[in-house]
């Protein structure tokens, strides 16, 4: 995959989100998971339930998570 086909190339921790990604329901296009660029939101703000990932994704993007958490813990 090209640069110009991922804008978040240079984020190494960004994770592909395809329709392959859902167990059921899909994003319109081709998307990033930054998980870190991660914020709350109140669930006022949530418009719709576009689908639900598949335990693989959700578990690569917890992953990351973890990953950047320790990352940044003083010693």
């Amino acid at each position: 995959m090209s640069n110009y086909e991922n804008p978040y190339a240079g984020e190494h921790q960004a994770v592909l989100l395809t329709d392959a990604s859902f167990s059921n329901g899909s994003l319109r296009l081709t998307s990033y998971a930054r998980p870190n660029r991660l914020f709350t939101a109140h669930h006022s703000l949530i418009e719709a339930h576009l689908g639900t990932l598949k335990p693989d994704i959700f578990r690569q993007i917890v992953e990351v998570v973890i990953n950047i958490l320790r990352a940044n813990l003083t010693p």
